[in-house]
């Protein structure tokens, strides 16, 4: 299901404004973070170094990555077509690929055990949180028409029977592996909320709830209480 719903966005003419918006994005961070770039390669200076070559080192940095993503933006250039030819391929990479989402998870987390990245990625998410905001608040959202293929197109592979059952059962064998793992906090669950309950609140909601049904079950033990009672006389009379 991944795998088709990136075929769907690489093969969107969302793309080339989805690549730019991010390639945008990204310069506009670094902009934004040169002193902070600066900061953080001075404290990695050696003492015999000159203070100068940090700022050098920084500006020689972020102009080459700027530079970078902005042939990325252009489909004409080598890095442009490598990155589309590269997202073309990736739909067909997660489907043949085995474990290949367990090892991007695992390089994410060892990239971000340290704290000077874990820092930036922080700032990363600050500013892309806001400017998905304010994209999702325009009316010519390229955010909202991607989102929205992107629902489109599970929406017509959940009609597909084959995906549905293979689903369902995904689902049924996690649960039937789960649930008994999870029984003792179930049950510890239900017996903390029952005991916090005071009697009689915990009675007028049961009333409440299951009144008729209570009623009901009354009404038939009387009246089969009376027929019983009734045979038992009558066979005592017999007797």
């Amino acid at each position: 299901m991944v795998a088709r719903l990136l075929r769907g966005i690489v093969e969107s003419p969302e793309l080339p404004h989805l690549i730019r918006g991010i390639c945008d994005h990204a310069t506009a961070l670094l902009e934004a973070r040169r002193e902070w770039i600066a900061a953080r390669v001075g404290e990695q200076r050696r003492w015999f170094i000159p203070r100068f070559i940090d700022r050098h080192l920084t500006d020689r940095f972020v102009s080459g990555v700027i530079e970078h993503l902005d042939t990325l933006q252009d489909p004409d250039t080598d890095e442009g077509r490598g990155l589309r030819l590269w997202l073309m391929g990736l739909p067909e990479l997660v489907e043949r690929s085995e474990g290949i989402a367990d090892r991007l998870i695992e390089a994410f987390k060892r990239a971000l055990s340290g704290p000077v990245l874990g820092h930036l990625v922080g700032d990363l998410w600050t500013e892309l949180r806001d400017t998905l905001i304010g994209d999702i608040a325009s009316p010519g959202s390229q955010l909202r028409a991607t989102l929205d293929l992107m629902a489109g197109r599970l929406g017509e592979e959940l009609n597909s029977p084959p995906l549905r059952r293979e689903i369902n059962a995904s689902v049924e064998a996690f649960l039937a592996d789960n649930v008994p793992v999870w029984r003792e906090r179930i049950r510890g669950f239900i017996s903390d909320t029952l005991t916090r309950q005071p009697p009689r609140e915990f009675a007028r909601r049961l009333e409440y709830q299951v009144g008729p049904d209570l009623q009901f079950i009354r009404i038939n033990g009387t009246i089969v209480g009376c027929l019983v009672g009734l045979a038992i006389h009558y066979v005592n009379t017999l007797l």
